[in-house]
């Protein structure tokens, strides 16, 4: 009877072990979703950043100076002597 009781208790210590470590990784897989999350959100908006970029490129020539003038002009429908509208700097 003693020798059963000593095997229960063993057992019942393991099973406790086990819940506590199912716990702690219980814990640690969430945080670990948060930072996946996190990161995700952060490529997301890097891939979004690129994408835009790529778009003004194609659409301005790579000048975007020019591509301002010339779009002010155009937009608030100005004719000036000189033709051009001075930008100093865009980015």
């Amino acid at each position: 009877m003693q020798l059963l009781e000593q095997r229960l208790e063993a057992m019942e210590e393991r099973t406790r072990a086990s819940e506590t470590l199912a716990e702690v990784s219980g814990g640690r897989t969430r945080t670990l979703e948060d930072q996946i999350r996190v990161l995700q959100d952060q490529v997301d908006d890097l891939e979004n950043k690129s994408r835009t970029k790529k778009l003004l490129d194609r659409e301005e020539g790579g000048d975007l100076t020019g591509f301002l003038q010339e779009w002010f002009l155009r937009f608030l429908q100005l004719e000036l002597e000189s033709g051009l509208l001075s930008v100093g700097r865009a980015w």
